[in-house]
């Protein structure tokens, strides 16, 4: 297995940690599970589809379930959402 540095101006660096996330041509390898206790309105776990670049990550517009705390999440369906579920 081998790994193609791409998308990023930054050689990885001693201490980094390197995540693989998305996959541009195979459907099948285009998910993740995000797990935080750190971020902003933490914690909780995403369940993430559709990711073919760390943009796609980062927009959010791939998560499909999220467990944990609901703060910071806004639903057409149901406005924003504040507190805990599954």
């Amino acid at each position: 297995m081998s790994a193609t540095l791409s998308g990023s101006a930054d050689a990885p660096l001693a201490g980094m940690e390197f995540v693989r996330i998305g996959n541009t041509s195979n459907t099948n390898r285009q998910g993740a599970v995000y797990l935080t206790a750190d971020d902003e309105d933490a914690p909780f776990i995403d369940v993430i589809d559709g990711i073919t670049s760390h943009a796609d990550f980062n927009n959010g517009n791939g998560v499909k379930v999220r467990i944990g705390k609901l703060s910071g999440v806004t639903s057409a369906n149901f406005g924003t959402l504040s507190g805990y579920g599954l």
